[in-house]
């Protein structure tokens, strides 16, 4: 077995697991882990690879121990000779000793479903931070844009300044844009010239929702940003 030398921080408190390899410590036996096989891989003195395996039924009595604040640690059965194949030094117990506490793929996936329910049900969305003020950028007061309140005072007058000496970059509506020549920059689907074309379902839309659609598809066939596609189906 290849030894090195290594540093290790003594912690007095409970604690489920006997001790805790750094990365510097892994760079040193040229190892590579691997939390979702429960494998680690390393070079032994004579140049072979030795395998260190989790198991994953450990790593769940571990973890179920350390969530209810226990102090007991799962002890390891002791090692049994095993068959040295060619090239490779495997080392492992009966048992397999747990590197990390791991859930099957089921409870992964139900997991994900319960998080992904909670974000849907609240409704998470990017917050501000801090305050805004509206810097108009010409006679209409509702054409500006928003800059940090707490900005420092220097700093917020050379940004407005900036800001209404470069007001004609702004849009406010798709026909103040010009269009682009579609022999630089032209949208398109990526489709299979091969495929049929299928009718999809009308879905339904509040009413809102399609007055706004109906106005945004109005605004931008007047400024010949989109035209209509004439398809067999």
């Amino acid at each position: 077995m290849k030894s090195v030398k290594v540093k290790f921080l003594v912690v007095d408190c409970p604690s489920l697991y006997n001790c805790i390899i750094g990365r510097p410590t892994l760079a040193e036996l040229f190892a590579v882990s691997s939390t979702i096989h429960l494998k680690l891989k390393y070079y032994t003195k004579d140049g072979q690879v030795a395998t260190i395996n989790g198991d994953i039924e450990a790593a769940r009595r571990c973890f179920e121990a350390a969530s209810k604040n226990l102090n007991s640690v799962v002890t390891p059965k002791k090692k049994k000779a095993e068959t040295k194949l060619p090239g490779v030094n495997s080392i492992s117990t009966e048992d397999e000793v747990e590197l990390d506490a791991r859930t099957s793929k089921k409870e992964r996936k139900q997991e994900k479903i319960g998080k992904d329910d909670l974000l849907i049900k609240e409704n998470y969305r990017p917050i501000p931070d801090g305050e805004f003020e509206l810097v108009p950028l010409g006679e209409d007061p509702t054409k500006g844009v928003k800059i940090g309140a707490d900005l420092p005072d220097l700093v917020k007058r050379q940004l407005k300044a900036c800001l209404r000496e470069n007001a004609e970059l702004f849009a406010w509506s798709a026909a103040e844009m010009p269009g682009i020549d579609p022999e630089v920059a032209c949208h398109q689907l990526t489709i299979d010239p091969r495929a049929s074309a299928v009718v999809q379902r009308r879905r339904k839309q509040s009413p809102e929702k399609a007055e706004a659609a109906r106005k945004a598809v109005k605004d931008l066939l007047e400024a010949n940003f989109i035209a209509e596609a004439q398809y067999t189906t």
